[in-house]
């Protein structure tokens, strides 16, 4: 039961079909134009974006422009200093690795009374030793003590004896004058032999 209170002539008429579809077209047409509305600004903000970016990108592409000379004479210096590097590398490895100063400190320690040096000749891998010494068994036991003291140190090396001749006469003493007029007589060279000694440093030593 629908009881209304309201006087007929104040009610409000219901409306039609057609009226019904009109106004839901309406309201469909609002929510449509407002949709748009907000994508449009949206796309706009896009829009400004990408502008801005693209000026700050197009600035960068300038000044990389600009610098180009300068980065291509840095990269044709870096190319030459890997190219100096790698040449280098390779004339290191075919130096001999030889520690030479400790060969000739061990040839320098290892000698007695009985071994006198008088010259050292370095070569590509070996010295030479030239001296005199009392006898050969002397001069053997000078080459083991100069091997030993090289191992001792981690590196190998093979000897080579020859005698080398007759030793060199040795120098003349002067006699010294002394309140008798005596003279001090010119003493006798003790016996030895020259000999030169090889020692060589194989390779990887």
């Amino acid at each position: 039961m629908d009881i209304n209170f309201i006087p007929p002539a104040y009610r409000r008429e219901p409306m039609s079909k057609s009226s019904r579809q009109y106004m839901m077209l309406c309201g469909i047409l609002l929510v449509g134009l407002v949709y748009l509305l907000f994508m449009l600004r949206a796309q706009q903000k896009d829009v400004a974006f990408l502008e801005l970016r693209r000026t700050v990108l197009d600035k960068q592409q300038s000044e990389l422009t600009r610098g180009k000379p300068e980065f291509d004479k840095l990269q044709a210096a870096i190319k030459a200093v890997d190219e100096q590097t790698d040449e280098l590398a390779v004339a290191q490895k075919s130096l001999p690795s030889i520690q030479w100063g400790r060969v000739l400190q061990a040839i320098g320690s290892s000698g007695t009374d009985k071994v006198t040096l008088s010259s050292l000749i370095q070569q590509k891998r070996s010295v030479t030793i030239s001296g005199l010494a009392a006898d050969f068994p002397n001069l053997v036991e000078y080459g083991a003590r100069v091997k030993a003291s090289l191992e001792r140190q981690g590196i190998p090396a093979d000897l080579t004896y020859r005698q080398a001749g007759a030793p060199p006469p040795p120098p003349a003493i002067v006699a010294t004058p002394v309140p008798r007029a005596t003279v001090t007589p010119t003493p006798t060279p003790v016996p030895g032999i020259a000999f030169i000694l090889v020692v060589t440093v194989p390779e990887g030593g």
